[in-house]
């Protein structure tokens, strides 16, 4: 899974565009074996309340058939999201 599979997935993840206007950086993968790669990025977003937001993605990927499906995902808040002023 190159670059352009990671744009791909996420492309498909979130329908050509980021819900929610979210932000999604650091994209990664590593490769678990043949067929399981794991990729992580981070999404920030505004929340409903005008609160920031931010959380680290992970989404475990298996090849099945020849067509990598995502098979877990998970989501982790950060408590506090990091302003450009570095407050």
């Amino acid at each position: 899974m190159d670059e352009s599979d990671q744009l791909r997935m996420l492309e498909a993840m979130t329908g050509g565009r980021a819900p929610g206007g979210a932000r999604i950086t650091g994209a990664r993968t590593r490769r678990l074996g043949k067929n399981a790669k794991l990729m992580t990025y981070e999404a920030a977003f505004d929340a409903p309340d005008g609160s920031k937001r931010l959380v680290i993605v992970s989404t475990l990927y298996e090849r099945r058939d020849g067509k990598w499906q995502g098979v877990l995902h998970r989501q982790t808040p950060v408590e506090r999201v990091p302003t450009t002023d570095g407050a």
